[in-house]
C-alpha cells in the first residue's frame, strides 16, 4: 500500500490461530456435553449367556457413592444364546484368563420391529444393535465341554462307534438311537440328595449325562465318563447295547458374561473421539502456532537510497520470533 509517497508492505502468516481459544472451548463443550447425555441417557448392565439360553432382561449397574447396585430391566427385543467358545493358548490346560486367547459367544436377536440378526461378540470385536453396544466381558469359569466325542463300545463284541455331540444337541444311532445332551460335569459326583453333580470347577472326573431313547421308545440316562468306571457300579453300566465312554471334548466354560453399553445418540463416541481428539489438535493448533505479523515502512529518500522500518508482532512465543525476527533484519543490511 503507497501512502503520501512512502510504501508499505504487510505480511502475515498463522492468522487462524486467533481463533483457537474458540476451537479449545467448543471441543471442552462438545466433550462436557457429550458425556453428560452418555450418563444422562443412556446406562452400563450385563447380561450372563448360555447356549440355548433364551432372555429379555438385562442387570443395570448403577454406582451409588461407593456401591455397585444392579436393577433388573427389560429390552425391547430377546437375545438367544446360540454358541459360547473360548480359544485356549493351551488346549490341555485350564480355561481361567491366564490361559485364553479369546472367548467368542454367537447370539441371535430377534426384534418384533427388525426380524432376526445373528452376531458373534468376542474380546476385540463389539456387536452394537439399535444403540446397544454388546462386549465380552467375562466368562464362568466352571468347567463343561462345547463339543465333545463319544466312544460306544458294543456289548456283544464289534468295531467301536463314534458320535459327535454338541452341547445341547442329538443325534441318532444308526439303529435308531435318539441320544440327547443334557448335562456336562467337569469333576463329577452325587450330591446327598443322589443327584449329579461337581466336586470342583476343575476338570478332575469329567462325565457327560445323556438322555437316550431306544426304537422301542424306551429311555434311559446314560453317563459317559471320560476316565475308566467298572461295569459293575450303575453309573458305569452299559446302556442300549453300548458301553459309554466320553473320548475328547473341547473345552469351555459354564457361561459367558457380556456387558451392554446403551447410548442412543452416540454421545459417548462424539465426546471422546471428537471432544476429545479435538481438544487435543486444538490444543496443538494453539501452542504450536502462531500468528506473526510483520510490517515494512520503505520511504525513498535519494534516487538510490531508500529507508526501510520493520515492525513486528506475535500473539505468542516472542522469544522464537524475536530470533526471526533478527535473522530477517540481517538478510536486509
Amino acid at each position: 500500500t503507497e501512502k503520501k509517497g512512502k510504501l508499505f508492505v504487510f505480511g502475515e502468516s498463522g492468522r487462524w490461530n486467533r481463533l483457537g481459544a474458540y476451537i479449545v472451548h467448543v471441543a471442552l463443550l462438545t466433550l462436557f456435553i457429550g458425556h453428560f447425555c452418555s450418563l444422562q441417557f443412556g446406562f452400563d448392565a450385563d447380561v450372563r449367556m448360555m447356549p440355548g439360553q433364551v432372555t429379555n432382561e438385562i442387570q443395570l449397574i448403577e454406582f451409588n457413592l461407593d456401591q455397585q447396585e444392579r436393577y433388573a430391566a427389560s429390552l425391547p427385543f430377546t437375545i438367544t444364546c446360540t454358541d459360547i467358545q473360548q480359544k485356549l493358548i493351551d488346549p490341555k490346560g485350564s480355561i481361567e484368563i491366564n490361559n485364553t486367547l479369546d472367548w467368542r459367544t454367537q447370539i441371535r436377536i430377534d426384534d418384533p420391529e427388525y426380524g432376526a440378526v445373528v452376531a458373534d461378540v468376542s474380546l476385540n470385536k463389539p456387536f452394537e444393535y439399535r444403540g446397544y453396544r454388546f462386549f465380552q466381558a467375562s466368562a464362568i469359569t466352571l468347567g463343561s465341554a462345547r463339543n465333545m466325542t463319544l466312544e460306544l463300545i458294543p456289548q456283544e463284541g464289534g468295531e467301536p462307534l463314534t458320535i459327535n455331540l454338541a452341547r445341547n444337541g442329538s443325534t441318532t444311532l444308526p439303529d435308531g438311537t435318539k441320544v440327547d445332551y443334557e448335562a456336562f460335569f467337569p469333576d463329577f459326583t452325587f450330591n446327598s440328595e443322589g443327584k449329579p453333580d461337581t466336586r470342583s470347577a476343575a476338570y478332575n472326573n469329567p462325565a457327560v449325562v445323556l438322555n437316550i431313547t431306544t426304537p422301542a421308545s424306551e429311555k434311559s440316562r446314560v453317563y459317559a465318563f471320560a476316565g475308566n468306571v467298572s461295569d459293575k457300579i450303575p453309573v458305569g453300566a452299559p446302556k442300549a447295547g453300548y458301553k459309554w465312554r466320553l473320548k475328547e471334548f473341547e473345552k469351555s466354560p459354564l457361561a459367558h458374561v457380556l456387558s451392554i453399553k446403551y447410548d442412543p445418540f452416540n454421545a459417548a463416541f462424539v465426546a471422546w473421539y471428537i471432544g476429545g481428539f479435538g481438544l487435543i489438535g486444538a490444543l496443538c493448533f494453539v501452542f504450536f502456532v502462531s500468528h506473526r505479523r510483520i510490517w515494512a515502512l520503505i520511504d525513498k529518500k535519494e534516487e538510490d537510497l531508500f529507508e526501510v522500518v520493520l515492525g513486528g508482532n506475535t500473539n505468542r512465543n516472542e522469544q522464537g520470533f524475536e530470533d526471526k525476527f533478527k535473522k530477517l533484519l540481517q538478510n536486509l543490511n
